[in-house]
């Protein structure tokens, strides 16, 4: 048993010394280290495709909501139009072209048109009050479609953003895997053990700390 002891306590004692060679943490930090910042980098090259992605679709519906924008008010101003024309003949005591207006109104704007006659007149009027262009279920396809488009602008900025974020958080890491780099390379070139140990002890520090916050951070895989 005792033979054992030993043998277990000496096998101990060379995995402690095994395991504190500077030699051998000063290559198992440059391994890690230069496999780290090579996904890092790559990580980051990785957002940055999908932020400027996301960007050039921001762009492209933010541009797409403004034409829509333009041509629903264009349309507005058609009904509009439409609509004073045909208050106009009545005013004018004009049914002829009063029913060639009504019977003539755009789709979108026909069942508004048509719910707002069908309402109550106010006593001595003889149109309802107000227009068909508020409360009467007057909707334009063109401004449904600038909205859904704007929308979907922002949506995509604020992943652009997040994408951003994502790249410089891998870029700041690459930084310290790079670090620890430096600091193990300058390590193995002293001869001074107190110095070696607190620049390997640094190196550590931050090797740890990198590989946290690659850890916590997205990842974006693509081939």
């Amino acid at each position: 048993m005792a033979e054992m002891a030993d043998d277990v306590g000496e096998a101990a004692g060379r995995a402690r010394r095994w395991f504190l060679d500077p030699e051998i943490v000063t290559a198992a930090f440059l391994a890690a280290a230069t496999l780290l910042t090579a996904w890092t980098a790559y990580q980051s090259t990785r957002w940055s495709g999908e932020m400027a992605e996301a960007y050039s679709l921001a762009s492209a519906n933010r541009s797409e909501s403004v034409r829509a924008s333009n041509e629903a008010s264009q349309l507005v101003a058609i009904d509009v139009a439409s609509f004073i024309a045909w208050t106009e003949a009545i005013a004018a005591g004009e049914p002829d072209e009063a029913d060639f207006l009504r019977e003539r109104p755009r789709d979108e704007f026909k069942p508004a048109f048509e719910a707002w006659l069908s309402s109550p007149a106010e006593p001595g009027h003889r149109a309802p009050p107000g227009t068909p262009f508020n409360g009467f279920g007057y909707t334009l396809t063109a401004q449904q479609e600038s909205e859904r488009l704007a929308t979907s602008a922002d949506e995509q900025f604020e992943i652009a953003r997040s994408a951003n974020q994502y790249g410089d958080n891998y870029v700041l890491t690459a930084v310290m895997f790079a670090s620890v780099l430096f600091l193990t390379g300058i390590s193995s070139r002293l001869d001074l053990a107190r110095i070696q140990t607190f620049l390997l002890g640094l190196a550590g520090v931050l090797l740890a700390a990198g590989i946290v916050l690659v850890a916590v951070q997205p990842k974006s895989i693509g081939i």
